[in-house]
C-alpha cells in the first residue's frame, strides 16, 4: 500500500483568498500539521502568468491526515471544485495541487504523460521526489520549485515517517 500524509502546493496572489481556501481545506480535510514558509513563486516560471498575474505565492500545507495514493483521485476532483468556487471569469486566483509526502512525494495530476502513473477517472500520480539510497532523489520532470532546499527540508523526505 502506497500511503502518506496528506499535502497541498498552493498558488496565490491575494493572501484573503489563500485564508478562505485553507479553511476550506480543514473543513474537509481536519488537522494541519505544519504550514511552510511563504515564497516567490514567479521565480520559478511564469507558465501560470497568463491565467493568475504575477507576483504569485506559495505556501505547502502538510495535514496530520494520512492518505493512500488511490485516494488522489478523490482529493483532486474535490480540489478542482475549491479552484472554481475561487475563480473570476473563468480564470483560477488559486492553485492547489494536492499530493503526499512519505519516502516520496507525489502530486495528483489531470495531465497524463508517459512518467505518470494512471490512477483512472482522468486522474495521474507524478511522483516529484523520492528518498534513495538515503539520499532525495529528483527527476528531470521535478518542478523546479520542489528542488530547492528550503522545500524539501520543510517536506522531511525520510524513510519510515
Amino acid at each position: 500500500m502506497v500511503s502518506g500524509k496528506l499535502f497541498f502546493g498552493i498558488m496565490f496572489s491575494d493572501k484573503d483568498i489563500y485564508n478562505e481556501c485553507l479553511k476550506d481545506l480543514i473543513n474537509n480535510f481536519g488537522e494541519v500539521e505544519k504550514e511552510s514558509f511563504e515564497y516567490d513563486f514567479d521565480e520559478f516560471t511564469d507558465y501560470y502568468e497568463k491565467e493568475m498575474g504575477r507576483w504569485l505565492k506559495k505556501k505547502i500545507i502538510i495535514f496530520k491526515k494520512e492518505i493512500e495514493e488511490k485516494d488522489l483521485v478523490g482529493v483532486k476532483k474535490f480540489i478542482t471544485k475549491i479552484e472554481k468556487k475561487y475563480s473570476e471569469k473563468g480564470k483560477r486566483k488559486i492553485n492547489i495541487d494536492p499530493g503526499f509526502v512519505s519516502d516520496r512525494v507525489v502530486l495528483a495530476s489531470f495531465k497524463k504523460k508517459d512518467f505518470k502513473k494512471n490512477l483512472g477517472e482522468g486522474v495521474f500520480a507524478h511522483e516529484v521526489l523520492r528518498l534513495e539510497d538515503g539520499r532525495i532523489k529528483e527527476f528531470w520532470h521535478t518542478f523546479r520549485d520542489y528542488k530547492g532546499k528550503k522545500v524539501k527540508e520543510f517536506l522531511e523526505i525520510r524513510f519510515n515517517k
